[in-house]
């Protein structure tokens, strides 16, 4: 209770608003809001899936109630076995009736398409603190999984070059760099072949360990 209390909004972290006019957080500020956020709540679990191309730490959030999160385990093996659909229907019946719905939501796709990344610390801090009825039964009903930037190399890019040139003509610029080494803007169409180290760790959560039945991009 008490503990829930202090975790942190995003603002407290980034010294402005998510969505604030002239400003964006870079990778390094959101890492320290997720790093805070996961210390603070116990409705929060990180943990890393793989590196980036340049190296950068990929992130996942678990997002539900305390009670669901101690029982991660149970309800990814019900997830799986509900999605590979190999046991008998009553069975089948009986884990949809115990099992959660597991949702997932990643930003940060295109690093030019700025916003995803940077609402994200704030969708987090919602589904983990806010005390509304709906929200309640989200988090005793959902194990959400948010991958907060699945470019973290492009935030990098995109948003120091958005501060240097912010108060002149070229503000509102793009770089004139590939923000995913190799396939540049290009990344989305990594998910047939999966060459990529991002797509790779999404892949697996996503196709080889949770299953979620539902995937907002």
């Amino acid at each position: 209770g008490s503990v829930q209390a202090q975790a942190p909004k995003p603002e407290d972290v980034f010294g402005f608003r998510v969505g604030a006019d002239y400003k964006l957080a870079d990778y390094d500020q959101m890492l320290a809001y997720y790093a805070k956020l996961d210390a603070a709540s116990d409705r929060v679990q990180m943990t890393e899936i793989g590196k980036s191309v340049h190296g950068r730490p990929m992130k996942l959030l678990f997002i539900s109630s305390e009670k669901n999160l101690k029982q991660l385990a149970r309800f990814r093996e019900i997830s799986g076995k509900l999605a590979r659909a190999r046991i008998p229907e009553e069975e089948a019946r009986k884990l949809a009736r115990e099992g959660k719905a597991i949702v997932w939501f990643d930003g940060g796709m295109h690093a030019t398409e700025r916003a995803p990344a940077q609402m994200m610390p704030e969708l987090a801090y919602r589904v983990a603190m806010e005390e509304s009825a709906e929200m309640q039964k989200i988090r005793d009903q959902v194990i959400t999984l948010i991958v907060p930037v699945i470019n973290p190399d492009g935030v990098d890019i995109v948003v120091p070059w958005y501060l240097k040139y912010l108060g002149t003509p070229f503000e509102t610029t793009s770089p004139p760099i590939l923000y995913q080494e190799y396939v540049g803007h290009d990344n989305n169409r990594d998910w047939f072949m999966s060459n990529m180290p991002e797509t790779k760790a999404v892949n697996q959560v996503l196709y080889q360990e949770w299953y979620p039945q539902i995937i907002h991009n």
